[in-house]
């Protein structure tokens, strides 16, 4: 009777590389894998070990991709603002306050689908092009607002402190039992409210029951932000101050 040959798998070596050719490593899959993992698991989760680890790869085949730490961050900073809309926020045919509106409004899109942005937009100093360009395009709506160089930088500032502030945060759920025993005591606490003392608040519960939602509007306060900003380019301002040069021997005629 003849021997059936038993067919045996490829090594891994040769499994990676027949896999690889299927599917080719690019920057552009490396880098939407950080950020997938970085929005559930936080940022610290996307590093280079785990990313070759999902991608079947080595770790040194990533630095082909993306040069270090530095590199990955840049790329997926870049990678989370391309929703921004800085070309029509750029547009002079726009009032500044319906394009900085707008822009604002496509950062908060950004800041609510990616849990990772606030440590990742809001946890370095800017260093990719178009993280660059988002804050000279918002500079510069400050700018046609009327603010000088250093209101608008405490401004902007502000504004991405509390435009990231929208993000959903991730982390370890409380247990069920915590959650419910949280739940009731918030109740309790409610109902003992004294009658009359808390109409208000009586009126706009039901309301405020889902204010941690994920999907609320977050349009509201965007309106808030503008409005105030509007107020403030309206009130005069003093001019922006210059600290005095100290004068050289030169300059006072002590020295040839």
């Amino acid at each position: 009777m003849p021997r059936t040959a038993v067919k045996r798998p490829p090594p891994a070596a040769k499994r990676r590389t027949s896999a690889s050719r299927r599917d080719p490593l690019t920057r552009d899959r490396v880098v939407r894998l950080a950020v997938r993992i970085a929005d559930t698991e936080g940022l610290d989760a996307a590093s280079f070990r785990r990313l070759a680890a999902e991608l079947d790869v080595t770790p040194m085949a990533l630095y082909r991709h993306v040069r270090d730490r530095a590199d990955l961050l840049d790329a997926m900073t870049e990678t989370l603002l391309e929703g921004l809309t800085l070309e029509e926020a750029s547009d002079p045919a726009l009032a500044w306050a319906d394009a900085l509106r707008r822009l604002l409004r496509s950062y908060v899109v950004i800041a609510g689908s990616h849990p990772c942005a606030p440590a990742l937009l809001g946890g370095r100093p800017p260093a990719s092009r178009r993280a660059l360009l988002a804050t000279e395009v918002t500079l510069a709506l400050l700018a046609r607002a009327g603010f000088a160089p250093r209101d608008a930088a405490a401004l902007l500032q502000q504004l991405s402190a509390l435009m990231l502030a929208s993000a959903p945060r991730f982390g370890r759920p409380r247990p069920p039992d915590e959650e419910g025993r949280a739940g009731r005591r918030s109740d309790a606490a409610v109902e003992s409210l004294p009658p009359g003392e808390f109409p208000h608040f009586t009126a706009a519960l039901p309301y405020l029951a889902g204010w941690s939602d994920a999907g609320r509007d977050r349009t509201l306060g965007v309106e808030l932000l503008v409005a105030g900003l509007e107020v403030l380019s309206a009130r005069p301002r003093r001019p922006e101050h210059v600290e005095p040069r100290m004068p050289t021997a030169r300059a006072e005629g002590l020295q040839p």
